[in-house]
C-alpha cells in the first residue's frame, strides 16, 4: 500500500470538526494523521482527559473502521506491538440495529498515567508519519 501525501493528510485533519465545531485534540492529532496517511478511516478521536479527581478518566483513543482492523494491527506491530490494542465494541441502537466499532486504545491503560499515554499517542503518530513508503510491501 502506498501512503497518502503527508501534507495533504495534515491539511485534511486540520479541517475536521465535530458537530459543536471542536477540532481534533492536539495530543491525538499526530496519531490521526499517521493512521490516515496509511489509508485508515478514523471516525472519532479523543486525547483523553480528566477535569477533576472525581471525574472518570477518558483514555486517548481513535475509533477506526472495522474494515481497517488488519491494517491497523500491522501498524501496531511495526511500532512495537506492546503499547496499543484494538478493542471491539458492539451495541444495539434504539431501532434494534447492531453496530460494531473498533477502538484503538493504549495497552495497560489502567496502570499508566494519562500524560504518558498521550506522549505515546504522539510518538506512535509520528512513527506512522515517518514510516517508509515501501513498508507494507516488506511486511
Amino acid at each position: 500500500m502506498k501512503p497518502r501525501d503527508l501534507d495533504e493528510v495534515k491539511r485534511e485533519v486540520e479541517e475536521i470538526q465535530d458537530e459543536s465545531g471542536k477540532k481534533v485534540d492536539e495530543k491525538i492529532k499526530p496519531l490521526v494523521i499517521g493512521l490516515k496517511r496509511w489509508g485508515v478511516n478514523t471516525e472519532a478521536s479523543c486525547q483523553g482527559h480528566r477535569r477533576s479527581k472525581s471525574e472518570v478518566l477518558l483514555f486517548p483513543s481513535v475509533i477506526i473502521s472495522p474494515k481497517d482492523y488488519r491494517r491497523v494491527k500491522k501498524l501496531i506491530s511495526a511500532f512495537g506491538g506492546n503499547s496499543w490494542i484494538i478493542k471491539k465494541e458492539s451495541w444495539v441502537n434504539e431501532k434494534g440495529k447492531k453496530f460494531l466499532q473498533m477502538k484503538l486504545l493504549p495497552k495497560n491503560k489502567d496502570h499508566r498515567k494519562l500524560v504518558r499515554m498521550q506522549k505515546d499517542a504522539i510518538k506512535f503518530g509520528k512513527f506512522l508519519q515517518e514510516l517508509p513508503e515501501g513498508w507494507f510491501k516488506r511486511s
